[in-house]
């Protein structure tokens, strides 16, 4: 995937690392982080605002036709006993996938260090069916947390706001199977494309293919189109001190998920997020010199996906703020 290059930085390591892309302003540091003459950028409290602007989209899928369920959420199969483990595990969901890595370089005796954590928020209805549970996955919001450990002193990225409706729309569906006498599960692996409409693979190689997205009604910035900068790297040899470059990415986010039930329900289970399949391609890139993506193998530290049970209903769907997510699936 793209990322950091050795010979000179390249921003779009963290931009399209894991396969993922995430959008980032600058708050107070992240619980857990004790930077030392760091500055911490994390997640915005909306990724995708449908205005353009700064502020969250709270409880809203932006221009998304709505419907009370949908269109492909699983039929309730046969009835099953109430005290059927499948029963027991059916239900509605919000869960969070994070994973985290660190990239460092180090370049005629100067380390750039940077963790990071990429991470989704989710609505899912889990329904019984047969001798497994069907559902449906809405992805709400993607926020990104940096670290800047070592030489630098700032990092964030921007996604074009127009993103919204699109990756809102992107309903997954997913099946899930328990094991091992109903105390663990697991599911089918599912793909999320962020840039194009598919198919999921190849991944498209020109900004002129026809799939690729144009959400902003811009063919400037088709595609995932993202907007990184830096700032506090060395003047010498990472030269110049800040960077401010653009992306357009086609991206494919691979998933499935495995683990330990919790009193026989997914509510507050912490499982295996396995990414593997996941691509990240950058198809144009703005800003020159420093801005030109290379590679890298950053090793993934911990991959989670944790589930937290909530009431049903009509209004289900409608993403909630990324606030009211946090607030029962906070950060790791």
């Amino acid at each position: 995937m793209s990322t950091l290059c050795f010979s000179r930085i390249s921003v779009g390591a963290f931009v399209l690392a894991a396969g993922l892309t995430m959008t980032a302003c600058e708050v107070e540091r992240p619980k857990g982080f004790t930077p030392t003459k760091r500055e911490v950028t994390q997640g915005n409290s909306d990724l995708f605002p449908d205005d353009g602007g700064s502020e969250p989209v709270a409880g809203t899928n932006g221009a998304i036709d709505d419907p009370d369920f949908p269109v492909e959420e699983p039929d309730g199969g046969m009835a099953i006993p109430v005290d059927s483990p499948l029963a027991k595990v059916q239900g509605y969901y919000w869960l969070r996938t994070d994973i985290e890595f660190t990239y460092k370089q180090t370049t005629q005796g100067v380390t750039l260090e940077v963790f990071n954590r990429a991470s989704h928020m989710a609505l899912t209805r889990l329904v019984a069916d047969g001798t497994v549970l069907k559902a449906v996955e809405r992805n709400c919001h993607i926020f990104y947390q940096h670290e800047c450990k070592r030489s630098c002193s700032s990092f964030s990225t921007t996604v074009a706001a127009g993103a919204a409706t699109l990756y809102r729309a992107l309903d997954l569906p997913r099946v899930y199977s328990l094991t091992n006498n109903n105390s663990m599960f697991s599911t089918d692996t599912a793909s999320l494309l962020l840039g194009w409409t598919g198919p999921a693979d190849p991944l498209p190689s020109s900004l002129s293919d026809p799939s690729v997205w144009n959400a902003s009604n811009d063919a400037t910035s088709k595609g995932f189109y993202i907007n990184v900068k830096t700032g506090g790297l060395p003047s010498s040899p990472f030269s110049p001190s800040s960077l401010d470059c653009y992306y357009n990415t086609v991206e494919r986010f691979t998933s499935a998920y495995s683990g330990p039930l919790k009193n026989g329900s997914l509510d507050g289970v912490n499982a295996t997020l396995n990414t593997t399949g996941s691509k990240a391609d950058t198809l144009d890139t703005q800003g020159g010199g420093l801005c030109t993506p290379g590679t890298n193998n950053a090793p993934i530290s911990r991959t989670t996906v944790r589930f937290a049970s909530v009431p049903g209903g009509a209004s289900f769907w409608t993403c909630p703020s990324l606030a009211d997510f946090k607030a029962k699936l906070a950060d790791p």
